[in-house]
């Protein structure tokens, strides 16, 4: 940027070829800022959103997978729609149908859902709850819906970036669901925490729901490695075991060593797919209370004796065959510099052993609650 103090412009006496000189070491100064700043920009660009973008939003499956998704955590969650228990309605209550009061806050209950998508959970609450005043944010506007119940806001705003557009203690609640992958890791969480502990009114609170990408063999115990080393990622990346099956393959081989690779990829690009266990340390770093973990058993497949589990686990297997399966995978494995024709070979090899009867796979999914304490500054 150039300088505005006079010291640093030609004076009078100056000769032209000095004025020219100084006017050149100016210019070639400015340039050399301007460079600074645009390697800084895209450091921090690449900081905050280490794919460049969410690993998925645009996907032509992704409608009917949120569908699923939703149906699915009311599965979970036996028919309601989060693990939070809000306040009732007042005997009084009035439909909150004003978008303007939705949007000042005031005495109607404000509830923020981050990561919205398709709008699903929030016209579910809209519909159950029609006191209250929902306001759902993406980071982009492919997926929100042309039209909302008079009860819900639909916004684009990237959570990832702060100070979000929400004054200091305007909400009531807000729900965080499925958005470790694009949230990405600890510093992420903090970030957007942070941020929840910003907008939240005293006594306001927090809910943050993942299903983990890690899965389990419930009769023989075959999973993939919480952490994933680099040398071994590079290792299996050069291994032929994706070319045939052998006739000692293991069923769950595929699975195991998927979840390694996927994991061990997006940790090399700056992303921890499964960053749900660190988030309630993060809370109670922030200054939540009465932070709370929930843990569900999520079967693959309908291989469960137990019904409710039964079906659950029939979603499940129907949500990642929906393209989650492949939606989450394929950008983090092109982008690590595999043949698309490569990553499917894995993706189908994968998905036949999560339908094979021999594997009993299962998942878990988290609910995490908290509290901003009512008398918080």
């Amino acid at each position: 940027m150039a300088s505005n103090d006079p010291q640093d412009s030609p004076v009078a006496g100056d000769s032209p070829e000095e004025q020219q000189q100084q006017q050149q070491q100016q210019q070639e100064e400015e340039e050399e800022e301007e460079e600074e700043e645009e390697k800084k920009t895209k450091k921090e660009s690449q900081d905050e959103s280490p794919l460049s973008s969410p690993v998925m939003t645009s996907d032509p499956s992704e409608p009917g997978r949120l569908a699923l998704q939703q149906t699915l955590f009311q599965q979970i969650l036996n028919g309601k729609l989060m693990a939070t228990q809000i306040p009732p309605p007042p005997k009084t209550s009035k439909p909150a149908v004003d978008p303007n009061v939705i949007s000042s806050g005031g005495s109607i209950y404000q509830v923020l859902d981050l990561g919205c998508g398709s709008a699903k959970w929030c016209a579910a609450l809209a519909a159950a709850r029609p006191d209250i005043a929902i306001t759902g944010v993406d980071m982009s506007r492919v997926l929100l819906p042309a039209r909302a119940p008079p009860n819900v806001a639909l916004e684009v705003e990237d959570v990832r970036k702060t100070p979000w557009s929400r004054g200091e203690r305007s909400v009531d609640f807000v729900h965080v669901r499925d958005m470790g992958a694009a949230i990405g890791g600890r510093k992420g969480w903090k970030k957007v925490l942070g941020e929840t502990w910003r907008v939240l009114k005293p006594g306001g609170l927090v809910e943050v729901a993942e299903i983990r990408p890690r899965w389990w063999d419930w009769k023989n115990h075959v999973e993939g490695s919480e952490e994933s080393d680099d040398s071994q990622v590079s290792e299996m990346e050069g291994e032929d075991w994706l070319e045939k099956e052998t006739p000692d393959y293991k069923v769950g081989l595929a699975v195991a060593k998927f979840e390694k690779l996927f994991h061990g990829l997006g940790k090399r690009a700056g992303i921890d797919f499964d960053s749900a266990p660190k988030v309630p340390e993060i809370l109670r770093d922030a200054g939540f209370v009465k932070v709370v973990e929930r843990t569900e058993v999520l079967p693959i497949g309908g291989w469960a004796k137990d019904e409710k589990l039964r079906v659950k686990g029939e979603l499940y297997l129907e949500m990642l065959d929906h393209g989650s399966f492949e939606n989450y995978s394929m950008k983090v494995f092109t982008q690590a510099g595999w043949k698309e024709e490569d990553v499917r070979n894995l993706i189908d090899k994968t998905s036949r052993d999560f339908h094979n009867p021999e594997l009993q796979g299962y998942s878990t999914a988290v609910f995490i609650t908290a509290k901003k304490p009512s008398r918080a500054a």
